[in-house]
């Protein structure tokens, strides 16, 4: 019984050793003139996150915020014993409201703050896709498409979108799409996300300018004669809006 109480005893004296270093070594860091600073600092690098927007079946995504991780920095300055802000350690927050728990609903825009646009051609002419290769322009294909030109399709950047009504899996596919949204969001059991883009289908000038506005997703269909859409990049550039990829355009 004595050297079970010993044994016992040890142990107990043991974790409060532990527990009392652990508060020694806490009271002594926040004492440090460095940690100070970093705490001084902390209000400064805080940024709220703005939650996304959800009406009914649809959601604009929201934007994360910023937080300065004080123990992580304290530990890298140390061992440049000296203040630098550019070592700071700066923690993303996500939205409590955001996509990344919200897949089941349908992407009508990106974020109202950010002066993005995204633009999506829906084609089936490869010609097409490798004159726009690699720029931030996605593209709707069908499934035969993606199959026929699969290996160029894994040699360029763009996004690639599906209607979902046509999913077929293969990870080359990047996005669905939808234009009824009443429809069931089929995508989201394949962990992909769903857009419903603004269509534009003649007069693409007259039509963007009239609706253009922060977060805007436009669609157009096209096969052949670049020339007016050409002249509508270059337009959508003098306004000052930037046309960026989905996956930037509702980045959170």
């Amino acid at each position: 019984m004595k050297k079970i109480f010993n044994f016992l005893f040890t142990i107990i004296l043991l974790i409060f050793s532990f527990y009392y270093a652990n508060i020694v070594k806490n009271f002594l860091k926040n004492k440090d003139p460095l940690m100070q600073e970093i705490k001084s600092n902390q209000d400064k690098y805080y940024k709220e996150p703005i939650n996304a927007i959800i009406t009914n079946k649809t959601i604009i995504p929201g934007i994360s915020g910023t937080k300065l991780n004080i123990n992580a920095s304290y530990q890298k300055l140390k061992k440049i014993k000296k203040f630098d802000n550019s070592s700071l350690i700066i923690d993303k927050v996500k939205p409590s409201i955001s996509l990344t728990n919200n897949i089941d609903k349908y992407i009508i825009n990106g974020n109202l703050k950010k002066k993005n646009i995204s633009i999506i051609i829906s084609t089936n002419n490869l010609e097409i896709v490798k004159y726009y290769k690699n720029t931030n322009i996605s593209f709707i294909i069908n499934k035969y498409f993606l199959l026929d030109n699969l290996n160029y399709l894994n040699s360029i950047t763009n996004n690639i979108i599906i209607y979902q009504g046509n999913l077929i899996k293969n990870k080359r596919i990047n996005y669905c799409y939808e234009t009824n949204i009443n429809n069931l969001n089929i995508c989201s059991y394949y962990n992909l996300y769903t857009i419903i883009p603004n269509i534009i289908t003649h007069d693409y000038y007259y039509n963007v300018y009239n609706t253009l506005e922060n977060g805007k997703i436009f669609m157009f269909y096209l096969n052949s004669n670049l020339d007016e859409f050409n002249i509508l990049l270059k337009s959508i550039s003098n306004l000052n809006y930037n046309l960026v990829s989905i996956d930037k355009l509702i980045e959170e």
